[in-house]
């Protein structure tokens, strides 16, 4: 049997099921779903289990031809269960669930509030009472005035501080390290990331640190030249393609906060959100006030799992290791890549030092001593040719040689109440390749200008805009990954098998064609 909530308006559904449900009664409430879609575009349901006992075999196929019609047009569904045979049901089965849309949530009967809210929040004329600010419009805070704290004071949350503080905010950034400009490796922006620091007053500082990529050249495994890739047309359509190390990036953008709005050894150790802001605990016991709290504490975040709860996050099967060393007489010209299978080598000269990154299929690495990172990477590219074997033997000091094992994981939601993910704590491509840097950037200028017209009391607004552009961006620009599949730090899970044959090696037209087409796509 089912029964429509009496609290149903618009496109928020709620439906209570028991018993086994029937084809009969199944054909009862698909048109009544059919017209709310109709009526409003995309619809949310709240689907409450009680002794659910599933369905007939007709009404079985009845919710698969619902799926197919309606996959992308159910926004959220919440699941609320009473006992534990109710959630084994969904696991089996999940009633009218789209079999593309995967933004699905389960609670307790004892959560049904945290139900209902997760279910209307951002719909500004459903949402519950008990999440409705009662702030009064006088004492409102608008635009620049708004609080905002960003955990996180990497490129990405430094990035994102830089842009408020453009645009009037006075942003506070907690880093709970106490050294920021730690991080190793070069950040290539192409025009796209340059272009946001142009949103700072930071370009020119970029520019004058950077070298700027004209072109790069492929190798095989055996040292032999596959193909030079020339980037002179996107370079005289989109402008300069920069590359500086990391941390130097990092200090230029530390250098615009004072002490105060930069805020180094703290993180936070509880929050407390309520109906018109979020109270943030530190862990010196002191606590703030804030209209938004902002992510940007990478991969495996803290804030995530405090608001969000755990994700599934799995090991991709890389692992990546960076380092930089004297170039003294190694003689190499600009970014070179060695590729082979499953393995890829590059290194890029900038100034006396050589930066280099290389990944590897490999079993995942846990926490080990720099000099047994330093053997592995050794052992792991013991075959290959060309610059590789010098570069690996003048690593002798293994303390400038890091290692990181890459996880994959998908965030649907980006934003919940005053809290919103950004960076890599938001989706995962493959950590810091260029494309991945260029989206995380323009999704902080998303967010900044989004937050210059918005306010304290309709919070929701700026966040839930944001979090549809930038789902659209990635799902947009995950599909040009795929479709390509050019470089081989892209998609890690689907990355082509490069072997020594050109006809397998992207053609500059297609590397082309792709970067030009990311550029030339409005956000």
């Amino acid at each position: 049997m089912h029964r429509i909530k009496k609290r149903s308006a618009a496109n928020i559904i709620g439906i209570t099921l028991t018993g086994k449900l029937s084809h009969s009664e199944y054909r009862e409430l698909v048109p009544y779903l059919e017209e709310r879609i109709h009526k409003f575009g995309k619809i949310r349901l709240l689907i409450e289990l009680d002794n659910w006992d599933g369905w007939d075999t007709h009404a079985t196929f009845d919710d698969f031809i619902f799926g197919v019609k309606n996959s992308f047009k159910i926004e959220r569904t919440a699941f609320v269960v009473k006992t534990d045979l109710d959630k084994q049901a969904i696991l089996l089965d999940k009633p009218f669930s789209p079999w593309f849309g995967k933004n699905f949530r389960y609670f307790s009967s004892k959560e049904r509030k945290l139900a209902w809210a997760w279910i209307q929040e951002g719909i500004e004329h459903t949402l519950p009472e008990e999440c409705r600010p009662n702030i009064a419009p006088k004492k409102a805070r608008y635009g620049s005035k708004q609080k905002v704290l960003i955990v996180g004071g990497g490129l990405t949350g430094l990035s994102f501080g830089a842009l408020l503080k453009q645009r009037g905010f006075n942003p506070t950034i907690m880093e709970k390290s106490l050294d920021i400009a730690k991080s190793k490796g070069l950040s290539i922006l192409f025009p796209n990331a340059a272009d946001v620091f142009k949103g700072t007053g930071l370009y020119k500082a970029v520019l004058d640190a950077s070298e700027l990529i004209r072109s790069y050249h492929i190798y095989n495994a055996r040292g032999d030249l596959l193909r030079t890739i020339s980037f002179d047309s996107i370079i005289e359509k989109y402008g300069p393609i920069a590359v500086l190390p990391k941390e130097r990036l990092i200090n230029i953008l530390s250098e615009r906060f004072t002490d105060k709005q930069l805020v180094k050894g703290l993180s936070v150790s509880k929050l407390l959100p309520s109906k018109n802001e979020v109270k943030v605990r530190l862990s010196d016991d002191s606590q703030e006030q804030y209209d938004y709290v902002i992510a940007c504490d990478g991969a495996q975040s803290g804030i995530r799992e405090k608001v969000f709860g755990r994700i599934g996050i799995s090991y991709s099967g890389y692992v990546i290791w960076r380092f930089a060393l004297d170039r003294n007489s190694i003689d190499i010209n600009g970014r070179t890549e060695y590729w082979h299978a499953d393995r890829n080598f590059s290194v890029f000269p900038y100034g006396d030092v050589l930066y280099g990154q290389a990944s590897c299929k490999f079993a995942e690495i846990e926490d080990i001593p720099p000099k047994d990172s330093l053997t592995l990477l050794r052992a792991a590219f013991k075959d290959f040719a060309g610059h590789v074997p010098e570069v690996l033997k003048s690593l002798k000091d293994a303390h400038f040689v890091t290692h990181e094992s890459i996880y994959q994981y998908n965030v649907q939601d980006i934003v919940q109440g005053r809290f919103a993910l950004l960076g890599d704590s938001s989706y995962a491509f493959h950590p810091k390749s260029p494309a991945s840097l260029g989206f995380t950037l323009e999704s902080c200028t998303i967010l900044a200008d989004l937050l210059c017209r918005s306010d304290s009391r309709h919070f929701w607004r700026p966040l839930y805009a944001y979090q549809k552009k930038v789902r659209n961006r990635f799902d947009y620009l995950y599909h040009q990954w795929r479709h390509f599949e050019l470089l081989p730090y892209l998609s890690i899970q689907h990355r082509m098998q490069v072997t020594d044959l050109c006809k397998e090696l992207p053609t500059e037209e297609q590397m082309i064609h792709f970067w030009d087409t990311y550029l030339s796509e409005p956000f």
